[in-house]
């Protein structure tokens, strides 16, 4: 039997037998460093030393044992000396021991070691075996949502415009303002606020904050040009981090629609309805020929004449449980492009009898 409680605050583990139990406090350890941080540390060479205290709470000796590290990058200690695999330890009753895992600070990531111990007691009574796990967990200063900008611009356009959230973590409740430089010409200064009201406490004294950085990209005359590179660069204060958000703007050509059109989750019997736009990026005008879709389960709507921007309304109405439902719609159009092909998905789920009217033999639609 293994028990996972708690003692005078602090997270054990205890390893229960007949005649007592052996308990490890704090058996899992986990050191959380920024990525700043972690490229001073391997400057410097600083080694962490981890200890594990592993009291005898029984009634006889026990023997400890190592049987297995997760790799061999590292080594457990006992008294400061290597404890090799198969190497063995007596401890007494009532009496405690303490064992570390030695470690040079993260090259780089986050990483997991893992020592395995087994437990016999002079009874020959086998104990549940425990393992001392300790964790090293790297952290970006530094966390962008969406990791990258990607706008795509037509003929007419001269500027586009995003948003970004940022996450900035840092050692200090009170870092200053949120640094940001525009590397590119075509990236017009960025207008950056705060999202939240104070930095909050993550773990280990690292502490993060939340930024709306809003920014618009003045489009370059293009000429033959399909795609123009740059980035925002910011800076974590006070650790200096610096991290680059790239940004690509890209010539759209042909008929713009949306990748996919998802209807979301269903019962048969529902109607889901989506409208979509499908735009001609050269800004020229066109007409929806024919809309076809093989299921007989969607209709399709749009407006018989010339656009540069055709608006379709589509909805499903499933009449079978199909779980994961997937078509295509195909449109033909009067546009140098002429057809194209979009992805459909739903997930339909059978109505429940208990959904059914009461004066009704077959499930009727929701009217979504």
């Amino acid at each position: 039997m293994v028990d996972v409680t708690s003692l005078a605050d602090r997270r054990v583990f205890c390893s229960k037998g007949p005649s007592g139990h052996v308990i490890v406090e704090q058996p899992n350890v986990t050191h959380v460093f920024l990525e700043s941080e972690v490229r001073n540390r391997n400057s410097g060479g600083e080694q962490l030393d981890v200890p594990f205290r592993i009291k005898n709470d029984s009634r006889s000796s026990v023997a400890i044992r190592l049987e297995h590290l997760s790799c061999g990058c590292f080594n457990l200690l006992y008294r400061g000396r290597p404890f090799l695999q198969g190497a063995e330890v007596r401890l007494p009753a009532g009496e405690e021991t303490v064992f570390s895992i030695p470690h040079r600070s993260p090259a780089g990531g986050s990483k997991t070691y893992t020592a395995d111990l087994s437990v016999l007691s002079d009874e020959q009574e086998s104990l549940p075996g425990i393992r001392l796990t300790y964790k090293i967990q790297v952290e970006p200063n530094l966390v962008f949502h969406p990791n990258s900008i990607l706008q795509q611009f037509a003929a007419e356009e001269t500027v586009k415009k995003a948003t970004v959230l940022v996450k900035r973590r840092t050692r200090e409740s009170a870092a200053g303002p949120l640094l940001v430089d525009t590397v590119s010409n075509f990236v017009l200064p960025a207008k950056i606020t705060p999202r939240s009201s104070g930095a909050k406490l993550l773990s280990d004294g690292i502490y993060e904050d939340e930024w709306s950085v809003e920014v618009e990209l003045e489009i370059p005359p293009s000429g033959d040009t399909a795609t123009f590179d740059g980035a925002l660069r910011f800076t974590a204060a006070p650790e200096a981090a610096v991290r680059s958000l790239p940004i690509l703007l890209k010539r759209a050509y042909g008929l713009l629609a949306p990748e996919v059109i998802h209807f979301g989750r269903l019962s048969v019997g529902d109607r889901r309805a989506r409208r979509i736009a499908v735009t001609a990026a050269d800004g020229s005008s066109f007409r929806i020929l024919h809309a076809h879709c093989a299921s007989d389960a969607v209709s399709v709507d749009w407006a018989d004449n010339e656009s540069r921007v055709q608006i379709l309304d589509l909805a499903l109405s499933p009449s079978l449980e199909l779980d994961r439902w997937e078509e295509f719609l195909e449109l033909t159009t009067s546009h140098s492009q002429a057809t194209l092909k979009i992805p459909l998905k739903a997930v339909v789920r059978p109505c429940l009898e208990s959904e059914w009217p009461s004066d009704a033999l077959t499930p009727l639609g929701n009217g979504q």
